[in-house]
């Protein structure tokens, strides 16, 4: 895995707890996951409350993006 991405920890979209996840189906989880956005260069931005997963979707689909080997860098909005 790429050691530059900086991940505050790893985490899986497999693992999410996807029943605090508000705006965001199933359907839209499973496209995401797919990574299409990556070579669409289109942007995904999560807002919401803290505590949704909003943190560990960024850094599930980071880590899967690693995985199939693009390379990411990891930021918070408060970095």
């Amino acid at each position: 895995m790429n050691s530059e991405g900086r991940f505050p920890a790893i985490k899986t979209i497999e693992a999410l707890d996807v029943t605090h996840l508000r705006g965001l189906t199933r359907q839209q989880l499973s496209r995401l996951g797919t990574l299409d956005f990556i070579a669409g260069k289109e942007n995904v931005v999560f807002l919401g409350p803290p505590g949704t997963g909003m943190a560990h979707l960024a850094t599930g689909l980071a880590v899967r993006a690693c995985q199939a080997g693009h390379r990411i860098a990891f930021t918070t909005a408060a970095q």
